[in-house]
């Protein structure tokens, strides 16, 4: 095992963590031009309590860099975000396992990057799983997750926001992913903004949830909240929908799911469902989805 902090400042660097050995700390790149991390090892932070995070916050933490690729790790009891893709182009991240039990251990992060995939993703986190946010890095764009399964024991599987600090956050996708443990009613998929990107292009397909008693299927909201620093408010539109599958806990009802623009000119417009059942029975329209507009 190793200890620390394992900093990549070099260009074509290869980090690989062989089967049964695991990184105690962390792994930061920034700067960098063609870097993999993969293996089939552990990067774990239970050695570092919650007041050494300002060196040892998230397992992988990858700044301003190009052609990424992560595969094939275990992330383990992160002291903050687990995965977190910031100012990045061009990334691919594969078969990775990641397991948070702190409050604020998100999956994976994308933040103000483009040109991203990941897909056969395994989550056990407490915070949100798959996330895109804009922290003032530039737009986020062309980015699909897929092929995952997420357990969450506290707040959303899916989320785009908060904290969306760009001039656009659009095509991003999530496609072919099972939620299998949502218990505390937060929203399953969630767009909630209120910065100024115009937020567009987003689709939900062949989404299968369980365990999620009284879950929002989903929540779209542009609102004032204590994570958002822009003046000016952007727009949400072009939302797709498709395929989506409560198939468990129909006895338990849903809290009922919202679209909630900000006011009369700062709206969210477009919105599709195509194929939305809940235990089987299509939602054909707005009462029967029991939705809040």
């Amino acid at each position: 095992y190793k200890t620390g902090t394992l900093l990549i400042e070099k260009d074509n660097t290869t980090v690989y963590i062989e089967e049964g050995a695991t990184l105690y700390g962390n792994i930061v790149a920034k700067n960098c031009n063609n870097i993999t991390i993969c293996g089939r090892g552990r990067v774990c932070m239970e050695r570092y309590t919650y007041e050494m995070r300002k060196n040892f916050a998230r397992s992988i933490d990858i700044i301003n860099c190009k052609n990424v690729t992560i595969k094939g790790i275990i992330i383990d009891d992160s002291n903050d975000w687990s995965m977190r893709i910031t100012g990045c182009d061009d990334v691919n991240i594969s078969d990775v396992k990641i397991f948070g039990c702190r409050g604020n251990s998100d999956g994976i992060d994308i933040c103000g990057s483009r040109n991203v995939t990941v897909s056969d993703i395994f989550t056990r986190v407490w915070d949100d799983s798959f996330v895109v946010k804009a922290l003032g890095t530039g737009n986020c764009e062309n980015i699909i997750f897929k092929n995952s399964v997420l357990w969450n024991d506290f707040a959303r599987p899916i989320e785009v926001g908060v904290e969306l600090r760009a001039e656009k956050v659009h095509n991003v996708h999530f496609r072919n992913i099972d939620i299998i443990h949502s218990p505390t009613g937060y929203p399953v998929m969630g767009i909630h903004h209120g910065d100024r990107a115009d937020v567009f292009d987003i689709s939900f397909e062949n989404i299968n949830i369980e365990d999620a008693p009284a879950a929002q299927i989903f929540d779209i909201h542009i609102r004032d909240s204590i994570w958002n620093k822009d003046a000016k408010k952007g727009k949400i539109h072009d939302v797709l929908f498709k395929n989506i599958r409560v198939v468990e806990n129909c006895n338990k009802a849903l809290s009922p799911p919202r679209i909630f623009g900000f006011n009369p000119d700062i709206t969210v417009d477009n919105i599709i469902f195509d194929n939305v059942s809940i235990c089987g029975m299509a939602a054909r329209n707005a009462e029967e989805l029991n939705l809040i507009t």
